[in-house]
Parts: C-alpha cells; sequence; structure tokens
C-alpha cells in the first residue's frame, strides 16, 4: 500500500475532499490499486508557513508518494504524468 502525504497551500481549503480523491484516483488507475487500499494526506499551509520556488505559483503542490521498490518504472512514469495532469 504507497502512502502518500500532499503538501499545499491554503488555496484548497473548503477542497480538501476533490484534492484527496483525484491524488487517490491517480494511485489507483496508474498502480492498478483496490479501492480499498488507500493511504492519503493532506496538510495545508498558509503563506507565512512555506516558501515557494522561485518562479512559481501559490498553487504548488508536493505530492510524496512511498511505496514499495518493487513498482516497474513504466507505473511510475504513469503515475507521475497522471498527477501532473490533476494537480
Amino acid at each position: 500500500m504507497p502512502s502518500t502525504r500532499i503538501i499545499t497551500g491554503d488555496w484548497a481549503e473548503g477542497r480538501e475532499s476533490e484534492v484527496i480523491e483525484a491524488v487517490q484516483a491517480s494511485l489507483s488507475a496508474a498502480l492498478k490499486l483496490p479501492d480499498w487500499d488507500r493511504d492519503v494526506a493532506l496538510e495545508l499551509y498558509d503563506d507565512k508557513r512555506r516558501i515557494i520556488p522561485t518562479g512559481r505559483s501559490e498553487r504548488y503542490t508536493r505530492v510524496e508518494i512511498t511505496m514499495f521498490s518493487g513498482r516497474s518504472l513504466g507505473a511510475k512514469r504513469a503515475l507521475y504524468r497522471s498527477l501532473v495532469i490533476i494537480l
């Protein structure tokens, strides 16, 4: 089971479930996970509690996924492509 942490700004306040479900859908599709296989956490920070990389908007989002090393490179690439499109 992958363990996923989403870190973003307070732009997502009120949209927490939408962001979590979008990331979970990407995980499920790219890694062929069953629906019950979920471990996703979302953390929101205001501008005073994070530094955004130069040239990025306040919607800058970091997604950290910890999973076993046996996943194929193709599955990891599919997951990355899927996440970049939704976020």
